[in-house]
C-alpha cells in the first residue's frame, strides 16, 4: 500500500514505484478469450509541478513467468508521454502518437491531478484491443493469436497506483511461478 498524494497520507492504494521497472502479475493465467479492466493513477512525486509523471505505464498479458515482453504488452505514454506502443513477443505491432495522457495543471479537484484512468485490455478470438477511458488506442487482428497469459501491470522509472481491477478468462489457472521484471525495461 502506498499513498496517492505525498502531502496527504490518509489516501492509500495498492501500488509501487521503481527506478527502473516496477511490475506485478496476476496469480492466475488466463486461457482463451480474456480481458482485464483496471483503474490506475500515477502517484504524486513532488510538492511542486510537475506533480505526477504521466507516462511510461505497462499493461499486458505475459506468457512467461520471467519475461513480461512475452505475450502482448502495451507501453502507454512512453518516453514521458510522447507515444504509445503495442508489442507481441517483444516485436512492435502497432504504434501511435495521437493520444497521450493530459499534462500537469494544478487546481484542486480538477483533472488531471485527481484523475484515475480506466484501461481495458482484451484478447477476444484473434483481436487484441486496448482502450483508455473508452478510447480505443489499439486494435490488432493477430493471424496467430497467443492463447494464454497472465495480466501484468507496471511502470518504467515511475510509480503506479491501482484502485480497482478485474480479470476475466474463459479458463483461469493458478500460475506456478512468480514473474520477474528483469526484461521489462526494454519495452
Amino acid at each position: 500500500m502506498t499513498t496517492r498524494w505525498s502531502c496527504d497520507p490518509r489516501w492509500a492504494f495498492f501500488g509501487g514505484y521503481g527506478e527502473s521497472t516496477a511490475m506485478i502479475a496476476s496469480k492466475y493465467e488466463c486461457t482463451g478469450d480474456r480481458y482485464f479492466d483496471i483503474y490506475f493513477a500515477p502517484p504524486m512525486i513532488a510538492h511542486q509541478s510537475p506533480w505526477e509523471k504521466r507516462g511510461d505505464f505497462l499493461f499486458g498479458f505475459s506468457t512467461s513467468y520471467n519475461d513480461p515482453l512475452s505475450g502482448y504488452l502495451v507501453h502507454l505514454a512512453g518516453e514521458c508521454n510522447r507515444w504509445s506502443r503495442l508489442y507481441k513477443n517483444g516485436v512492435l505491432v502497432a504504434s501511435h502518437d495521437k493520444y497521450t495522457l493530459p499534462q500537469d495543471t494544478f487546481e484542486w479537484d480538477v483533472e488531471p491531478v485527481h484523475k484515475w484512468y480506466h484501461v481495458r485490455f482484451e484478447v477476444i478470438g484473434s483481436v487484441v484491443r486496448f482502450m483508455l477511458d473508452d478510447n480505443e488506442l489499439f486494435s490488432f487482428d493477430d493471424p496467430e493469436p497467443i492463447k494464454t497469459g497472465r495480466a501484468v501491470v507496471g511502470a518504467i522509472a515511475n510509480g503506479i497506483l491501482i484502485a480497482r481491477s478485474r480479470i476475466y478468462g474463459a479458463q483461469l489457472n493458478a500460475a506456478s511461478r512468480v514473474l520477474s521484471p528483469a526484461s521489462a525495461s526494454g519495452a
